[in-house]
């Protein structure tokens, strides 16, 4: 992309609200299927639980199927079925709405629910100091999900972001735009050392950005 076609983008709002004019999303991701496992293993007992409930009420003789206590009991069962099928599709659906989203300017938390939630937390790159990838234990391998884990540079505050799918892949491109913002920010210093208005945009990895940098 050149400096025109940059500076000529809009991109307010287009991907998610509160996106810049000239921000770009470079990936962005849910957590890890495996939050999930655990709840919807829970889901599935409860279901043949609760038909079983219904089967066995059916063969009980001493109970009549228009008796109080029958009608009580099926009553309390639907709505115990009603409440657990309803908390389970409402993590379903806030699993969904929990994003995180890395652009070439920031990195973008967006934490929702379907009702009681709605928090967004902004780390700028030019913040950032460091990123560590955390991976340890077999299933964490072997399912290929970890925690990153952010030290900011204006503060000793760390952001921890738990349940990544596909770790490597996030760390290494968090750390390129970090490195991408650094050599924009030289660039920038040598453009106006030299009197020229710093407006070079770096949307890919430079190749030479490591020779200037260690110039």
């Amino acid at each position: 992309m050149t400096t025109e076609e940059h500076n000529n983008t809009n991109n307010k709002d287009k991907h998610f609200k509160g996106q810049h004019p000239q921000e770009e999303v470079e990936v962005f991701c849910r957590k890890h299927w495996i939050v999930l496992a655990g709840p919807t293993f829970l889901y599935g007992v409860f279901i043949v639980a609760f038909v079983l409930f219904l089967v066995l009420m059916k063969k009980v003789t001493f109970i009549d199927d228009e008796s109080f206590v029958y009608q009580g009991l099926f009553i309390v069962a639907l709505a115990l079925a009603t409440y657990y099928v309803n908390r389970y599709f409402v993590r379903l659906y806030n699993f969904f709405l929990n994003v995180v989203i890395v652009t070439n300017f920031r990195i973008v938390d967006l934490n929702k629910s379907l009702i009681l939630h709605d928090t967004k937390e902004v780390i700028d790159i030019a913040k950032i100091q460091n990123v560590n990838k955390l991976q340890d234990g077999l299933f964490r391998n072997l399912l290929s999900y970890g925690q990153l884990v952010i030290t900011l540079s204006s503060s000793s505050a760390i952001k921890n972001f738990y349940y990544i799918p596909n770790p490597n892949f996030h760390f290494r491109v968090i750390n390129r735009k970090k490195r991408e913002y650094v050599f924009q920010k030289m660039v920038e210093r040598r453009q106006t050392y030299q009197g020229i208005e710093p407006v070079f945009p770096v949307q890919d990895a430079n190749p030479y950005a490591e020779r200037m940098m260690a110039e």
